[in-house]
């Protein structure tokens, strides 16, 4: 059994996947993607003679896969009826903190537990539309025998401390065919933890308001397709090349960020040049104390900046204080200039009609001649 649930790896030639498994991460080609397989009933511990690996085998196994550099990619293989609740949330964690892309795999089924495995990969694919996946719930099963031991003559007695009195009370009242207390207090509790688990894999996948997948009913992959269950229907070896695939992808994004952060440090170097930290930006790694004395010194330049801000802010207000006034300045003036200019304009056309006046007044009243010669004498110098 243990040979059938061991981790292997394999790889790509020219667009195939290899037909060589390899049993050891050293002796696999750099790119490879490993294999880890789920099969039978899954538990919290390692099966008795040679069985399948427990929840936290699995967790360790993946975790050694990933951090090798042969691997580039992770297929979960599952054929799976599901298992025990206990434990599972481990393996759960570590296949979500994964570094690389993992490709969950239903080997015509994943159902229940097995689910919640496979529905923490990156992408689901199913072996055909007939492959069985859901289950998504929890549950448990307890064997009343005590009729039988009855008529065997046996009877079972069970005694409690004094303080002891709710005592797997939850699973005795069971055999009264009260099944609310070990409702409430074990079965919802743990099937939350679980449905959250799932619904935070498929996370704008499944939509419960469309499809409620999480009333433990079974579905076929087909279906699957259509409420969020599954996202391809492939073989196996159409899984290992998907996570090829989103192996590479991952490795064009990681150039890129490599190229964007070789440009951070490129700029973080110059601004704690200019921030006068030279000996700081020619350190190939910073300490948190490197990390503190910078950010003192940006506090400081902030508070600064800040004040100066403020003042500039107080100048620009006085500024405008200033402006303001010269504007009620110019219009006070053009006023009091538009008065003068209608003064002038009447005391100009006032002094004109007093001259007319006068003139007219002369021509109505002529001057007489002169009688004798003194007085043609006067007029004479008035002229």
């Amino acid at each position: 059994m243990e040979a059938k649930t061991a981790p292997f790896a394999m790889g790509m030639l020219d667009g195939s996947v290899l037909n060589s498994r390899y049993n050891s991460y050293d002796e696999a080609p750099q790119g490879s993607v490993a294999i880890h397989v789920f099969t039978g009933p899954l538990m919290k511990e390692d099966a008795d003679c040679g069985g399948p690996p427990g929840y936290e085998t699995m967790s360790t196994r993946l975790i050694e896969a990933d951090n090798h550099n042969n691997i580039a990619a992770h297929v979960l293989k599952t054929f799976s009826p599901g298992g025990g609740a206990m434990g599972l949330n481990t393996l759960l964690g570590a296949i979500r903190n994964l570094k690389k892309p993992v490709i969950g795999f239903v080997d015509d089924q994943s159902t229940s537990a097995a689910y919640g495995i496979v529905s923490s990969a990156n992408l689901v694919i199913a072996s055909s539309t007939e492959a069985l996946v859901g289950s998504i719930g929890t549950q448990i099963s307890m064997l009343d025998s005590t009729k039988r031991m009855e008529a065997m003559g046996l009877k079972m007695h069970t005694i409690r401390a004094t303080k002891s009195f709710d005592k797997n009370e939850s699973s005795l009242q069971v055999f009264e065919n009260n099944y609310e207390p070990i409702r409430q207090e074990i079965l919802d509790p743990l099937n939350d933890s679980f449905l959250a688990n799932v619904q935070n894999n498929r996370k704008n996948i499944i939509n419960l308001e469309v499809n409620n997948v999480f009333t433990g009913k079974v579905y076929t992959a087909k279906a699957g397709l259509t409420n969020g269950l599954v996202d391809e229907i492939g073989s196996f070896e159409y899984a290992v090349k998907r996570a090829i695939e989103l192996s590479q992808k991952q490795a064009d994004t990681n150039r890129t960020l490599d190229h964007n952060n070789m440009k951070m440090n490129t700029f973080l170097a110059s601004m704690l040049v200019s921030l006068g930290f030279t000996s700081l930006s020619q350190k190939e790694e910073l300490t948190e104390a490197d990390f503190t004395q910078a950010t003192e010194k940006i506090t400081e330049l902030t508070a600064q900046l800040q004040t100066a801000n403020f003042e500039k802010a107080d100048a620009i207000a006085k500024l405008e204080a200033v402006q303001t006034a010269i504007t009620e300045k110019d219009a006070k003036i053009t006023e009091l200039e538009s008065t003068v200019a209608e003064f002038d304009a009447v005391s100009g056309a006032a002094r004109t009609g007093v001259l007319k006046n006068k003139d007219k007044d002369a021509g109505q009243q002529p001057p007489s001649e002169p009688s004798s010669w003194e007085e043609k004498a006067s007029k004479l110098a008035e002229y």
